[in-house]
């Protein structure tokens, strides 16, 4: 087929009126700035053709030819090999960046390129007198397996003397190496980019792992994840804290992905919360490369999920307490009443019993009612020693009957805008959150302070203490570690402080006692006219 298409293409160029005597004119070729554009593209298969033609070329005698690479178009892109025959070629015009089309006549590029078959044209088989005595072996190279047009040419080109039958199973091997080689740089180039975009992504921890386990590489946001103070590369995966027993289970159970695994572990500032996926990077045949562990800090998210079921469930008890609370009240009323009107007929002891536990059901209406007021503050300017001192008097017999002592250590006091009753509330639930922690031969101390411009008001007791998992949940509703409390107190000093614009915060570690930070911005200093009556210290 091939000759008939030759002889062809030879009669078309006759009958054309090209003349054999001279050679063809090569009309189409690149720009200088062309072929450096498509050098660039093809810049990996150059530098395989080099490599191997400088290979090849070494085990053959007095290096007989010259090595040729196309484009997918026929424009030569560059040689490689015989100088001597390169200077042959460009005294004729054959240089790089000419294209070898149809159009030139017969010749073993675009024959290959149209066909997508290995090509030998030899001798006559030119058109052009002063190319008979040349001899050219092309071979297409795919850059994909399922490619049907090729992505390029090479070819061997010598004098017609120089040529042997092997020459063309030795194109074609040479070839197909190159095909391999290109497709392993181009896939390992795909898998170094992937690398670096994992590794340099700021919010995931990687690591990277060979088939057997080994840590191949880490990124630094992993490094701060896990608290180290250095990468384990080269190490066993499994000796990472966290990740390594996952991932190690992973590998050994066939490399499978592994997504969304929940973690947590505890830090210094708390219990952290972790999202652990675990993928494999596999080859075009489906073989493990790497396996990749990307952890991702989810604290955050978790305590933005966390808050939002708080408002929730704030808005659901807020509706529950405006339907029930004075249905409740009413008949607790009633029932406190009868009981004090017969309490000569009942047991001191039984009497008390009753009366104690109507009162905690009367806190617990209360902080009902109080969630269900949503009415924005009525702000004021307020003295905030006497704001406090009005409170503690409240909470001062139950001290002494408990006995517990109360200290005051008024430092620095102001002025603050607030709504005095819901500050008064504010102050009396974390007093009475701060009373029953506190056993009998306790303290509680309240301190005022400034810092820079704001009112500090720091109740500080001497009770059980609070581990970092309690304080992190405060103020969330009905979650509470007292027996027969509601859990909604904080929250209702949590909201109440929010719109006061205020910050609220608690200091406490177990048998250690607990310190509530309540601040807001001061307005002044002083007292805003008239004695101030202070309780005896």
């Amino acid at each position: 087929m091939t000759e008939s298409r030759i002889e062809d293409w030879k009669r078309l160029c006759r009958e054309s009126g090209m003349d054999p005597s001279s050679m063809p004119e090569f009309n189409e070729r690149y720009a200088p700035e062309q072929l450096s554009s498509h050098l660039r593209r093809y810049a990996e298969l150059m530098d395989i053709c080099r490599s191997f033609t400088d290979e090849f070329l070494s085990s053959l005698p007095d290096n007989p030819m010259l090595v040729a690479i196309s484009d997918a178009e026929g424009y030569i892109l560059g040689f490689f090999g015989n100088k001597s025959i390169e200077g042959i070629l460009e005294q004729l015009g054959i240089v790089p960046g000419v294209r070898f089309s149809e159009a030139v006549g017969p010749n073993a590029i675009a024959l290959c390129l149209s066909t997508g078959k290995p090509v030998k044209l030899m001798g006559e088989d030119h058109y052009h007198i002063a190319l008979q005595g040349s001899a050219c072996y092309t071979s297409p190279l795919f850059l994909h397996r399922e490619d049907t047009r090729p992505w390029a040419a090479v070819s061997f080109m010598m004098m017609a003397e120089n040529s042997h039958p092997q020459l063309m199973a030795l194109l074609r091997s040479m070839t197909g190496s190159m095909e391999r080689e290109l497709e392993l740089r181009q896939r390992n180039n795909r898998q170094l980019i992937l690398t670096q975009a994992l590794l340099q992504t700021p919010h995931y921890g990687v690591v990277l792992a060979d088939p057997e386990g080994r840590i191949v590489l880490m990124n630094k946001p992993i490094l701060e994840l896990l608290q180290l103070e250095h990468d384990a590369q080269g190490e066993p995966c499994d000796k990472l804290p966290l990740v390594g027993p996952p991932l190690k289970v992973m590998l050994e159970g066939g490399g499978g992905p592994v997504l969304g695994l929940e973690m947590t572990a505890e830090r210094a500032e708390g219990q952290r919360h972790y999202l652990l996926d675990l993928l494999p990077i596999t080859d075009e045949d489906g073989g493990m490369l790497f396996a990749v562990a990307m952890l991702r800090d989810m604290t955050a998210a978790r305590q933005s999920d966390e808050m939002l079921q708080g408002a929730e469930k704030l808005v659901f008890a807020g509706q529950l307490a405006v339907s029930i609370a004075h249905e409740i009240r009413n008949p607790l009323t009633v029932i406190r009443g009868m009981l004090q009107f017969t309490s000569t007929r009942i047991k001191k002891e039984h009497y008390e019993l009753i009366m104690d536990e109507l009162d905690r059901i009367n806190l617990i209406v209360g902080d009902f009612m109080g969630l269900g007021k949503k009415q924005p503050p009525a702000l004021q300017l307020e003295e905030t020693s006497r704001l406090v001192e009005e409170t503690l008097q409240v909470v001062e017999f139950q001290c002494r009957l408990d006995g517990i002592a109360l200290h005051r250590e008024y430092e620095t006091h102001g002025h603050v805008l607030c709504d005095r009753n819901q500050i008064k509330q504010v102050l009396l639930n974390v007093l009475r959150n701060a009373t029953e922690a506190t056993p009998e031969g306790g303290q509680i101390t309240v301190r005022l302070a400034e810092e820079e411009g704001w009112q500090r008001i720091e109740i500080i007791d001497t009770g059980v203490g609070m581990t970092s998992v309690q304080i992190a949940r405060i103020g969330e509703p009905f979650r509470t570690s007292k027996k027969g409390g509601s859990g909604l107190g904080l929250a209702i000093v949590k909201r109440i402080m929010e719109s006061h614009g205020g910050r609220l915060r608690f200091q406490s570690e177990p048998g250690q006692g607990t310190t509530a930070v309540l601040e807001f911005v001061m307005q002044g200093q002083g007292t805003l006219g008239g004695e101030l009556p202070l309780a005896p210290h």
